[in-house]
Formats: C-alpha cells, structure tokens, sequence
C-alpha cells in the first residue's frame, strides 16, 4: 500500500503551471498508469488482509484520485459510492481504529466530498472528534498532516471551509 501511495504523491505533485507538466498530466490522465494506480488501490481496498484503517485510506485516495487526478466532480456516482463504503468502513471498525493522521486525512476527503449531501453531518461530527483526539487547534497544525499523507491545494479551499465547520 505504500507504494500505491508513494505513486499518487508523485502524481499529485506535478507542478500544473509548468506546460510541459501539464501536458504530462493529461497524458497520465488519459494513460494506463493512473487506470492500473486505480485498479491496485480498488483492489486493495478488497483485501481481507488489510487493516481497517488500510482500507479507510484506500477508499480516501480513489477519492482522492477522481477529484485532483482525474478531475471528476464530487457529486458523481463513483464518489457517491466510494464515500458510502468508507462511511461504513469507518463505522463498522470505528472502535479498532485509532485516531491518527491517516484517520483525520481519510475524514478530510470524505468531509470536503460530502458538501452538501446528508452524510456530511456524519463527516463533520467524526472530524471534530479525530481532531480534538489529535489536539490539531490551529489550521497550520492539520495542513502539515494533511500534506504528509496526501494533499493537493486545489482542495485548500473547501478544507478551509470543512476546518470552520468542526470549530
């Protein structure tokens, strides 16, 4: 799982203003790399051998993959799914997983996913609670977690909007 994740950083971190970069991502876009990234973390999310929190992070970052790689709207029915199952794998497990950067990432993505749906409640109400757990009470704090897992500033503007809601 690691080095699905180590992939996705090196995606995510092309530098979009550059032209050549750019056209690079269209290209991995339209490519085989990130449908085979795809298929690797679908199937691990699969996997009776992972973690409960594995498998929370597996479904954050196919999120993850169709709102900053593949630049899909939140509101489409791949995410709509990929967000129910890690509502549910978060609360089938909620007492085994423990509070950690990874948690509070995983609870990010689907919080900022979930604008405007019915289960952002939800969302909301278990990140105010990973984050008093985490003692995250600056917005500096959260974002340098963020970032070492996997982040993206095309999102800083809805996580700045999702921090005001669990504050």
């Amino acid at each position: 799982m690691a080095r699905v994740f180590v992939e996705l950083r090196r995606l995510s971190t092309i530098n979009k203003s550059n032209f050549d970069m750019a056209q690079s991502l269209d290209h991995i876009r339209g490519g085989d790399y990130a449908y085979l990234l795809q298929r690797r973390l679908m199937q691990l999310c699969d996997s009776s051998s992972l973690l409960s929190t594995d498998k929370c992070c597996c479904l954050a970052a196919l999120i993850y993959m169709h709102a900053v790689i593949f630049d899909i709207s939140y509101d489409s029915q791949a995410v709509e799914i990929l967000l129910e199952r890690m509502r549910i794998c978060i609360s089938a497990e909620l007492r085994q997983i423990l509070a950690n950067g990874e948690i509070f990432w995983v609870l990010v993505i689907g919080g900022i996913v979930a604008e405007g749906k019915p289960c952002r409640i939800w969302f909301t109400d278990m990140l105010s609670m990973v984050r008093k757990a985490l003692q995250f009470e600056d917005l500096a704090r959260s974002r340098e977690v963020l970032k070492g897992v996997l982040w993206d500033s095309k999102l800083e503007p809805v996580f700045q909007s999702l921090w005001s809601e669990i504050n």
